[in-house]
C-alpha cells in the first residue's frame, strides 16, 4: 500500500536539491513549533547528507534552534568520535556550527558496551522524550532517511528481519558483512513519523530508486509506508534517470 501522501521531487543538481530541502525543513520545524512547541526530528548518516547539513548549520536562527531536538536514525557501535561514527560526522557537520542546548542532543552511543543494553537505554530515551503509550511508538516531526543500493535504510538490511509490525522502537544489528554492530530506529518508528523525506543522489542508486519508487523490490526502504504522514522522495537527476515518465 502507498502512503497516504507521496511525492518524487527530482533535480538538476545538488545545489537546487539542497536549497529546496533547506526550505523543507525550515517549514516543518516552523510549523511544528507551533503546534506543539517543539520540532523532533531524526537524522541520518552516510555521505550523502553531509552537505545538507553543512548548508543547514549556516541556519542561525537561535530560537528555532533552542526548540529542536535531534535523535539519530542509526548508528554504528563505536564511539562518538570514532571517523565511523554516524554521531560524529553530525556533530562536525552541522551541531558544533549552530546554537543548539546539549539537552537537545540524543545520540544512540555514548559509551560502546552491550549492543542490546544500548537499544533498551535508547528506547528510553525516547519514551522519556515523547511520551507515549505502551504499545504506541513515538511520533517524530521529520525522518531523513538515506538509501543503500540493496535496499537498506536507516541499518535495516534485506538480509535481516524489518516487519513493519515490530513491537521494538530500537533494534541490534550484527550482520558478517558488516564491520560494526549497529542500532537502529525500526520501521515501526519511522513509519508513525509526520514526514518521511529521503535524500538521494548519484547514478549508483537509480536502479534501486526505480526498483522501490514503480514498486517492483521487496526491501526494507521500500517499506516505509507513513501511516498517517508524508513520503517524500529527494533525487538528483542522476538518482533519478532510470525512472519511467511520469504519466500527466
Amino acid at each position: 500500500m502507498r502512503p497516504l501522501k507521496r511525492e518524487v521531487l527530482v533535480f538538476e543538481d545538488t545545489r537546487l536539491l539542497i536549497r529546496d530541502l533547506l526550505k523543507r525543513w525550515v517549514a516543518l520545524a516552523r510549523a511544528a513549533i507551533d503546534e506543539n512547541g517543539l520540532f523532533n526530528a531524526a537524522l541520518c548518516g552516510g555521505c550523502t547528507p553531509v552537505e545538507f547539513y553543512r548548508q543547514l548549520s549556516r541556519l542561525q536562527n537561535s530560537s528555532l534552534w533552542q526548540k529542536t531536538h535531534l535523535f539519530l536514525t542509526d548508528e554504528r557501535f563505536v564511539p562518538p568520535d570514532d571517523e565511523e561514527s554516524n554521531f560524529g560526522m553530525i556533530q562536525d557537520s552541522l551541531l558544533s556550527r549552530v546554537d543548539i542546548p546539549s539537552a537537545n542532543i540524543h545520540p544512540m552511543v555514548k559509551d560502546p558496551g552491550d549492543v542490546c543494553r544500548a537499544c533498551g537505554e535508547y528506547a528510553e530515551v525516547l519514551q522519556k522524550h515523547f511520551v507515549y503509550p505502551k504499545n504506541r511508538f513515538p511520533c517524530f516531526d521529520l525522518i531523513l532517511l538515506g538509501l543503500g543500493e540493496d535496499g537498506h535504510t536507516a541499518s535495516l538490511f534485506p538480509q535481516m528481519p524489518y516487519h513493519q509490525d515490530s513491537p521494538d522502537t530500537v533494534v541490534p544489528v550484527s550482520l558478517p558483512r558488516l564491520k560494526h554492530k549497529r542500532i537502529s530506529l525500526t520501521l515501526s518508528v519511522i513509519n508513525n513519523s509526520r514526514h518521511v523525506l529521503f535524500l538521494i543522489m548519484g547514478a549508483k542508486k537509480s536502479r534501486i530508486v526505480k526498483d522501490i519508487i514503480e514498486g517492483k523490490k521487496a526491501c526494507p526502504a521500500a517499506c516505509v509506508n507513513p501511516i498517517h504522514g508524508q513520503l517524500t522522495y529527494y533525487l538528483d537527476k542522476e538518482a533519478a534517470q532510470r525512472l519511467s515518465p511520469r504519466k500527466s
